[in-house]
C-alpha cells in the first residue's frame, strides 16, 4: 500500500477566501476611519472655540479689578491665559492668530460686547450638503452685557483709487506706458468688516501685499514688451472677494535678430559675398525676437526674403520656420544678386540681413603657358602646348620661370602649380608632393612661378607638372606637361 502523503500550507481557494474577508473588512473600516478623522477635526475646532469664549470672559472679569470690564482688542491678547495656544486643526495655525485665514475666526471688540464669527470653511462637508466653501456649522453663544447675534457677511470689499505711476487706471481698459520698470501700482479698498488679504497678479505671477495706512502699493518688476494682464484681488474674513483687472501695454522697440545664415552649406557674413557654381542652393537662417517674429501677411513666426538683381526683383517670399530654422531653395540664373532677409515683429520693428550672391557656372580658361629658361641649350621664352605626355628639356631648373595666362567670367581666384604626383590605389586619387600658388605678375591676367635651387630635380627624371586655375565658385581648368632636367 502506498503511504498517504501529508499536505502542508493552504490551498488557493482558502487563500482567496481569506483575501476576500480582509477586503470586506478594509472596505468597511476605511470610510469609518476617514469619517472619524473629519469628526475629530470638527470636535477639536468646536472645543477650541468654546475654550476661547470662556477665556474671553475670564479676561473681562480680570479687567474689572483694575478698571471697567472690557474685552481684548485682539484674540492674541489671550495668549498668556493658555499654556499652549489652541491649534486650528484645519490650518495647523494658532486660533489666537489675528489673521482669520489662520485662526478660522473673525473677532471684533465692540467695547462692552464682542462679535466672534466662525469663518473657517467646512472643507470636510460636515453639513453633508456638498458645499465646502461655507463656514463650519458652529452655533456661538456670545456672553456679554448685550447679546450680539452672529450675522453672516455676504458683502464683498470695494477696490478704488487705482493708479499706476500716479495716473488713474480704468478697469478693463488698456493702460499704455513707455516702460513698466519702476512704476508703482497703488489702490485703496474698503469692506464692512475689514479686508484681510490683498494680492496683485501680473500675468501668472501672484504677489501678496500689505497696506501702509489705507493704501496698498506694489512696485512693478521689469516687464517685457507686449500686453500684460494685471489683476488686483482683495478678500475679507468671510472670503468675499473683489477683483480689478486691466491690461498693461508695454511698447516693443527692439527689432528681431537674424543669425546663423548659410547658403549652399557655406556660412554667410552680413554684407559679404558668396560665390556658388550652381543655380539652385538652399538658404537657411534663424531669427528671434523678444516678443516673437511676426509678419502681417503670413502671421506669427513668418519672415521674408527679397532677391534683387539689375534685371528682375522677387519680393515678399514668405518663409515659415521648421523647428526654429527658416529655409528656402534659391533658383537663379548665372549672375550677381543682392539677397536681403527681413524679419519683423508685431510692432513693426524690422531687421535686415543682406549679402551678395554670385552664381558662376563657367570654369576659368587657361589661355597660355610659357617657360622662360634654357631649353636644349638655348635660353628664351617657349610656349608650352597642353600635352601631359610631351616633354620639355630644361638644362638648369634654377631661375626657370613658368608664366600662366588665364581668364574667367567672374575672375580667377588662384593659380596653382604642383608636381611630384603619387597615385593612391586605395582611394583612387592623386596627390602631389609639392604645391605652390603662383603670384600675379605685372601683366593683368598672368601669374608666374620661378623655380629656385631648392626645387631639386634629378637629372633625367621625368616630372609631371600640373597647373590649375580656379575661380571663387570652385570651378577650375587644368594644364599639364612633363619637365625633364638634362645635364
Amino acid at each position: 500500500m502506498g503511504k498517504t502523503q501529508k499536505r502542508y500550507g493552504f490551498t488557493l481557494v482558502e487563500l482567496l477566501v481569506v483575501l476576500l474577508i480582509l477586503g470586506v473588512l478594509v472596505g468597511l473600516a476605511v470610510p469609518r476611519y476617514m469619517d472619524a478623522q473629519k469628526n475629530a477635526r470638527f470636535r477639536t475646532f468646536t472645543a477650541n472655540v468654546r475654550e476661547i469664549q470662556s477665556t474671553l470672559e475670564v479676561y473681562r472679569m480680570d479687567k474689572t479689578s483694575t478698571g471697567p470690564a472690557e474685552y481684548p482688542d485682539n484674540l492674541s491678547e489671550l495668549t498668556s491665559y493658555f499654556t499652549q495656544p489652541p491649534i486650528n486643526p484645519y490650518t495647523g495655525e494658532s486660533m489666537l492668530s489675528d489673521n482669520p485665514e489662520e485662526s478660522g475666526l473673525q473677532y471684533t471688540n465692540n467695547g462692552s460686547t464682542y462679535t466672534l464669527t466662525v469663518v473657517q470653511r467646512d472643507v470636510d462637508d460636515v453639513n453633508k450638503n456638498g458645499d465646502t466653501t461655507e463656514p463650519l456649522p458652529i452655533a456661538l453663544n456670545v456672553a456679554s452685557e448685550t447679546e450680539t447675534p452672529t450675522v453672516p457677511d455676504n458683502q464683498a470689499p470695494v477696490i478704488s483709487d487705482v493708479t499706476l505711476g500716479g495716473e488713474t487706471v480704468v478697469e478693463t481698459e488698456p493702460f499704455n506706458v513707455t516702460s513698466a520698470e519702476g512704476l508703482t501700482l497703488s489702490f485703496k479698498t474698503t469692506d464692512n468688516v475689514g479686508v484681510t488679504y490683498a494680492e496683485v497678479k501680473i500675468d501668472s505671477a501672484t504677489h501678496a501685499i500689505t497696506p501702509v495706512g489705507d493704501v496698498y502699493s506694489y512696485r512693478l518688476p521689469v516687464l517685457g514688451a507686449g500686453n500684460h494682464t494685471i489683476t488686483i484681488t482683495v478678500r475679507d474674513a468671510a472670503w468675499n472677494e473683489a477683483t480689478f483687472i486691466f491690461t498693461l501695454v508695454v511698447p516693443d522697440t527692439e527689432p528681431p535678430v537674424i543669425f546663423d545664415v548659410t547658403l549652399g552649406g557655406q556660412d554667410v557674413t552680413e554684407n559679404g559675398t558668396v560665390t556658388l557654381n550652381t543655380a539652385s542652393s538652399k538658404l537657411s537662417f534663424k531669427a528671434t525676437d523678444n516678443v516673437g517674429v511676426y509678419d502681417s501677411f503670413c502671421g506669427r513666426g513668418c519672415a521674408k526674403i527679397d532677391i534683387l538683381t539689375t534685371r528682375i526683383s522677387f519680393f515678399n517670399i514668405s518663409v515659415i520656420p521648421v523647428k526654429g530654422v527658416y529655409s528656402y531653395t534659391l533658383r537663379v540664373d548665372t549672375g550677381t544678386y543682392t539677397i536681403s532677409i527681413k524679419a519683423t515683429d508685431a510692432a513693426g520693428n524690422e531687421a535686415t540681413f543682406s549679402f551678395t550672391l554670385v552664381v558662376d557656372t563657367e570654369p576659368p580658361i587657361i589661355l597660355a603657358v610659357t617657360l622662360t629658361g634654357t631649353v636644349d641649350g638655348k635660353y628664351g621664352t617657349y610656349n608650352i602646348l597642353y600635352n601631359p605626355t610631351a616633354t620639355i628639356n630644361v638644362n638648369d631648373i634654377a631661375g626657370t620661370v613658368i608664366t600662366v595666362t588665364a581668364t574667367d567670367n567672374v575672375g580667377v581666384s588662384s593659380v596653382i602649380i604642383e608636381w611630384g604626383a603619387e597615385y593612391n590605389f586605395e582611394t583612387g586619387e592623386w596627390s602631389f608632393a609639392h604645391t605652390y600658388e603662383l603670384t600675379p605678375s605685372v601683366t593683368p591676367g598672368t601669374w608666374q612661378y620661378t623655380f629656385d635651387r631648392f626645387d631639386s630635380f634629378a637629372a633625367g627624371q621625368h616630372v609631371l607638372i600640373d597647373i590649375i586655375s580656379a575661380d571663387a565658385a570652385g570651378l577650375y581648368d587644368q594644364f599639364g606637361f612633363v619637365l625633364v632636367v638634362t645635364e
